[in-house]
């Protein structure tokens, strides 16, 4: 970033470390709990992944249903037209994951979990040179140590009687808790 040959203002180093940071911890933590919340909210999709053990489809679903970054802004390189919108050079922009993880062009009821969905590429990540570094190392995580190992030690985890899941939050987004009944 700084040794480029065209470096970035330190601001954006700055928000970039940040992110990264943030990203080892805050984003893994809400991405987990959100597929927790989705799988435990749908057993039979539970039941499922317990059987085919394809823990992936349920982590991608997860990450597309509510992203962990909803929001990045973005600086306008050369003026585009975007639909009919003119963005002059060097205007700050937002890329909105959460709502283009939504767009019923591409999702069928997008509010709801569904890992048995046909697949079409989410925007969680971000796309071209903006996308997430650590993006795989996240996958491999998820879907190949923690949700398989959680759910071998707890098979029939279920939802906390008479607990609702709040998400918040628009740059991080995630529950605020996860009541799970341990059985």
């Amino acid at each position: 970033m700084a040794n480029a040959e065209n470096p970035l203002p330190l601001s954006q180093i700055r928000t970039n470390m940040k992110i990264c940071i943030g990203g080892a911890a805050i984003e893994m933590r809400d991405a987990l709990l959100t597929v927790l919340h989705g799988l435990l909210q749908n057993p039979d999709q539970l039941a499922s992944c317990q059987q085919s053990q394809r823990w992936d489809l349920a982590c991608e679903e997860g990450l597309r249903w509510v992203a962990p970054i909803q929001a990045s802004p973005r600086i306008v390189k050369k003026e585009i037209e975007l639909d009919g919108v003119r963005l002059p050079a060097g205007e700050t922009i937002m890329a909105v994951q959460g709502s283009a993880n939504y767009d019923e062009d591409y999702w069928q009821n997008p509010e709801q979990f569904n890992m048995h969905r046909p697949f079409a590429a989410h925007q969680t990540f971000g796309a071209g040179p903006h996308r997430c570094m650590g993006e795989n190392i996240y996958r491999r995580i998820m879907s190949e140590l923690i949700l398989p190992k959680f759910f071998a030690r707890f098979p029939n985890a279920e939802p906390a009687q008479n607990s609702k899941v709040e998400f918040r939050g628009f740059a991080f987004r995630g529950p605020l808790d996860l009541r799970v009944k341990l059985a």
